[in-house]
């Protein structure tokens, strides 16, 4: 392999991992507030959920 032939491949190889890398910080950055919005929604739902839960199981305690 002559030298030009060489640096065209280190060229590729550093763009490409460029891009992956890229890709990798951009789908994090959007995926990373989703997946927290997500959770905190279930979080609260879930929350919401129990306060009823409880609140019901009162009323029947003292139903009986």
């Amino acid at each position: 392999m002559d030298i030009d032939s060489k640096i065209k491949a280190y060229r590729f190889v550093g763009y490409a991992a460029l891009t992956f890398s890229t890709i990798a910080v951009l789908s994090v950055c959007i995926t990373l507030p989703m997946m927290y919005n997500y959770i905190h929604h279930t979080r609260k739902t879930m929350h919401h959920e129990i306060v009823e839960c409880r609140a019901e199981a009162k009323k029947l305690w003292g139903d009986v």
